[in-house]
């Protein structure tokens, strides 16, 4: 587990321009990266070239949509194809929501090199019994052959009269017949305050058709409603009863500090055996200190993987260093550490990578990353840095510089999301672009999803119809450009 480090600048850079350096002062272009912003400076769109026979040439492509909520529709990504010259999906990413913003549909889909057409990984929809609480969840694979969604399994929740969910049914969809057959479940219940006590689950025999346990949990916890012990069996056909797998036992210290012991049942000698150890410890704030996982070995416990963290005066993380156990020493071994370091505001400013070095037992360079800011407090440089075995001192390796221009930074070259309008909004053949009061002159250009130019047209007046020339159906990006400023806004097309 690693704290997330927050963001230190809202700023959308412009473009950045990636610089490759062979000593302190030679360097080469490597990359550079050009977006466009949304009107509440949103990256919408970013397109990636590289620098190859002295000159700039197209690489990546990065969409990325937005609702009025501020969650995402779309987070898409191409590549280009000097050959075909077009824009071939590499993945996108599909969310949708209802009315009252709840996620409704996760598709997610990667590019086939052979037929260039999006194929279908993964999607999941999404229905609702209330405000809060999900009915029901439906998961779908995609057919090589008709390349399309067919379902998958289902899984239905049905809630007590305190609103808390006590049976979940699971259903597995049977494609000859077109229909969902039953396959399993699991059967809650709670205290009065909520906590779950015990939790069953059953497969469904077809034969006997009839529900066969298989699974079972029983959980306690103290006057506070604090967990403290969890016990696991399985079903027995044979003796018609629960046999009894493992139990996890919690004890709490100061801070929220966690020992969690597993024990494992011996049922020859009809004992429980210690099994597997976690403790967790964190500071007075409640931040991390320790996740560490031993295993009960020869009478006592021997590690197995530990994480340690440290902290400033202010609270901002310093380091966290993962371990293992080595079982030839008996002694915790590094596996990767990271180091964070910070200007007087707060900003990060340095993080450095280091490896376990085998043969001296200590931590060795890997890579460094410095970040510097303006007066603004806004990112203008990045430098990494390589170690250098032999010069045994970090290595310029590339420098990103950030770029920020006008119509990116400043909100006088934004048209605001109210003072223009282009409606209908879904359209079907025509749509009505309406400008601002006072502008009388505009550029409107029409791209697909994929980044191609469809349409682009000037125009004077306050008002233009744009034919949309039989336009497929689907969403599109509609920028808008004036002396003014510009700004950009998706329509759907029927």
């Amino acid at each position: 587990m690693v704290p997330q480090i927050q963001a230190t600048s809202d700023t959308e850079p412009d473009s950045t321009v990636i610089f490759r350096f062979s000593s302190l002062y030679d360097s080469v272009p490597l990359s550079k990266s050009v977006s466009t912003h949304d009107q509440v400076n949103r990256r919408d769109t970013s397109i990636t070239y590289y620098w190859q026979n002295q000159q700039w040439v197209l690489g990546t492509r990065f969409l990325h949509f937005y609702n009025e909520a501020n969650r995402p529709l779309l987070d898409a990504s191409y590549n280009w194809n000097a050959s075909t010259r077009e824009w071939e999906g590499v993945y996108k990413y599909e969310d949708a929501y209802d009315a009252s913003g709840r996620k409704i549909l996760s598709a997610y889909y990667e590019g086939d090199e052979h037929t260039k057409a999006w194929r279908g990984i993964s999607k999941v929809t999404y229905e609702y019994a209330d405000a809060q609480r999900q009915r029901i969840q439906i998961d779908y694979q995609w057919s090589l052959f008709t390349q399309m969604w067919i379902p998958d399994r289902k899984c239905e929740y049905t809630f007590d009269e305190t609103g808390t969910h006590e049976t979940l049914v699971y259903f597995l969809w049977k494609e000859s017949t077109e229909q969902w057959v039953i396959n399993r479940k699991t059967e809650n219940k709670y205290t009065t305050t909520g906590d779950l006590t015990l939790s069953t689950s059953y497969d469904w025999h077809k034969v006997e058709t009839q529900w066969q346990p298989d699974l079972e949990s029983e959980y306690t916890y103290d006057e506070l409603g604090v967990l403290l012990s969890e016990t696991r069996f399985r079903w027995n056909s044979t003796t018609v009863q629960w046999d009894i797998l493992f139990k996890s036992e919690y004890d709490y210290g100061p801070n929220g500090n966690l020992t969690l012991i597993s024990y494992k049942w011996d049922a020859q000698q009809q004992q429980w055996l210690a099994s597997q150890k976690r403790v967790d410890e964190f500071t007075d704030s409640g931040l991390p200190l320790l996740y560490a996982l031993y295993e009960w070995k020869n009478g006592e416990w021997t590690g197995l993987s530990k994480t340690e963290y440290t902290y400033d005066l202010e609270s901002n993380l310093t380091s966290f260093a993962d371990f293992q156990w080595d079982e030839s020493t008996n002694l915790w071994k590094g596996s990767r550490m990271v180091e964070y370091a910070y200007d007087e505001a707060h900003r990060l400013i340095s993080q450095s990578w280091y490896n376990w070095d085998l043969s001296n037992q200590q931590w060795k360079g890997q890579s460094k990353k410095k970040t510097v800011y303006n007066a603004l407090g806004t990112r203008i440089l990045v430098e990494y840095y390589l170690w250098n075995e032999t010069a045994n001192a970090w290595t310029l390796d590339t420098k990103t510089y950030y770029y920020y221009s006008d119509q990116v930074t400043s909100s006088s070259s934004l048209l605001a999301a109210d003072t223009w309008q282009a409606y209908p909004n879904p359209a079907r053949d025509v749509l009505t672009i309406s400008l601002p009061d006072g502008i009388r002159q505009a550029q409107v250009r029409l791209f697909s999803l994929t980044g191609k130019l469809m349409q682009t047209e000037a125009f004077s007046g306050q008002q233009h119809r744009l034919a949309l020339r039989n336009l497929a159906a689907g969403i599109y990006l509609l920028e808008l450009q004036t002396p003014q400023g510009r700004a950009t806004r998706k329509v759907l097309v029927e």
